[in-house]
């Protein structure tokens, strides 16, 4: 029995003759009965599975007994599950997309980088902007289809005025500013603290009466998890 390497599916088909040592081969599809061919038969790997071919050699007038050979076309795994866009905060450290991704030995595609790379990539903080990547995974030494996966690097700013009078006994209007990127619809969780840690306001316009001089701090989040205080 002749053992031919598996080949992927859509790859080139296997090479049956690398197989066998012979003279004169006739190749069938059968065990018994039929009549041979001197090619060896033709394969399309358009279609997964564990196929059989029987092959016999002939020296002088006399043919062997057939021998068999089994090729198995292996089937492409589905493209990996991922988080569809990866959200990163302004300057804080590059996470390992395979994290995000659900697979085996994956496999990242970029623009810079059509060949692919089996190791996670690495992409700059520094600024706001989009990173696309795709993401394949490889089974049985078969490569799937690759998916799309988008890192998203988000900015928040916080802004105002960091010094108030008010008269005793008047409320204080402390308006904050925001600035998002690159989603500047992105929504925000606010909470402003009084020097004592206590929440006395959930927007970004803090209105409240201070018992005697006082300080505030306004913690802002967006709905990506990026966070800045800012003191007043």
């Amino acid at each position: 029995m002749g053992i031919v390497p598996d080949v992927c599916f859509g790859a080139a088909p296997p090479d049956l003759e690398a197989a066998v040592t012979g003279n004169n081969l006739l190749w069938y599809n059968a065990a018994s009965n039929g009549t041979g061919s001197p090619n060896p038969p033709a394969i399309s790997t358009d279609v997964a599975g564990t196929s059989q071919v029987w092959v016999s050699q002939t020296t002088a007038t006399c043919e062997s007994p057939r021998a068999l050979l089994t090729y198995t076309i292996v089937d492409l795994p589905v493209a990996p599950s991922v988080t569809d866009t990866v959200h990163v905060c302004l300057n804080n450290p590059v996470p390992d997309l395979a994290n995000f991704a659900n697979g085996t030995d994956l496999k990242w595609y970029s623009d810079t980088n059509t060949t692919g790379s089996n190791l996670s990539p690495t992409f700059d903080t520094s600024m706001p902007t989009y990173f696309n990547y795709r993401v394949s995974q490889t089974v049985n030494g078969c490569e799937g289809p690759a998916t799309d996966m988008v890192v998203q690097v988000n900015s928040l700013a916080l802004s105002g005025e960091q010094v108030y009078e008010v008269d005793e006994g008047n409320a204080v209007r402390i308006p904050l500013s925001t600035e998002t990127a690159p989603d500047i619809n992105t929504p925000l969780s606010v909470a402003w603290k009084d020097i004592n840690g206590n929440v006395v306001g959930t927007d970004l316009t803090l209105i409240h009466t201070p018992a005697e001089s006082t300080t505030y701090l306004a913690e802002v989040t967006t709905a990506e998890g990026c966070f800045q205080t800012y003191p007043v």
